[in-house]
């Protein structure tokens, strides 16, 4: 794959941001406020039912900080996507000197920083309700949280690539999107599920960057654990452009 194929990549970036900062405030108003509803449903909800310490409520909190970032990522590849194959827009970014590659890549590239502001927004919230043992570690996690979320895009791009109507995402939501998030480790811990879940889990974005952003916020992760999730979720992202890049060439040009 020659390097001429990811042309564009900086161009697609800027014209998503020149498309969705109009939709800004929104973005940080819905940025605060679903993550606050799991929070205090998740957080301070659970842990009053069961007489439990605000080690629980810390324990949400550090893992929406990475878990937010899942919707608005998912949306934008899946229905995003499709409203701009369908529009045109697209083609007729193609009929520019764009690549196929350039354009999925940058548009990966801007979920992702979007998804990093609204992990800053859940973390200034999160500071109201709890206090984080390292709150050092939170600049550090964005790195994480980046590539988790661009990991999440290019995976969901698969799905589009393949889905010809918007029903066809009836099937992703339950069985793909809903799984990530809540087995994501955010809201319980992975350890107590059978093995075999596990394993399963380490193959989606959000466990690594979960676990990994958790240990930075409470000051337990290492060097090592950071660059194990940094290295699991480059090589997702790069399996997932492989194949989503493949099936949008079939898709575009055949």
């Amino acid at each position: 794959m020659t390097l001429d194929r990811f042309f564009g990549i900086h161009v697609v970036f800027y014209r998503q941001f020149l498309a969705w900062r109009r939709f800004l405030k929104n973005f940080l108003v819905l940025s605060v406020f679903d993550p606050l509803l799991w929070l205090y449903a998740m957080g301070i909800g659970v842990m009053s039912m069961f007489g439990g310490t605000q080690n629980y409520l810390l324990f949400v909190a550090t893992g929406m900080v990475a878990a937010v970032i899942s919707w608005s990522v998912a949306m934008d590849a899946l229905i995003g996507t499709m409203q701009r194959l369908e529009q045109g827009m697209w083609r007729a970014v193609l009929a520019t000197p764009t690549t196929l590659l350039g354009l999925t890549l940058g548009e990966a590239a801007f979920s992702a920083t979007r998804g990093v502001l609204a992990a800053v927004m859940v973390g200034v919230v999160s500071l109201f309700f709890v206090d984080f043992p390292n709150p050092w570690g939170f600049l550090p996690s964005l790195i994480v949280i980046w590539f988790a979320g661009f990991a999440l895009h290019c995976m969901c791009l698969c799905f589009t690539a393949l889905a010809r109507t918007f029903a066809d995402f009836d099937f992703v939501w339950p069985l793909f999107l809903n799984p990530v998030f809540i087995f994501s480790g955010a809201f319980f811990a992975i350890d107590g599920m059978p093995k075999a879940v596990q394993v399963l889990v380490q193959f989606f974005p959000m466990a690594p960057a979960v676990s990994s952003v958790r240990g930075m916020l409470m000051g337990t992760a290492s060097i090592l654990d950071v660059l194990g999730a940094l290295l699991s979720l480059s090589v997702m992202a790069a399996v997932c452009t492989l194949i989503h890049f493949r099936l949008f060439q079939r898709r575009m040009y055949e």
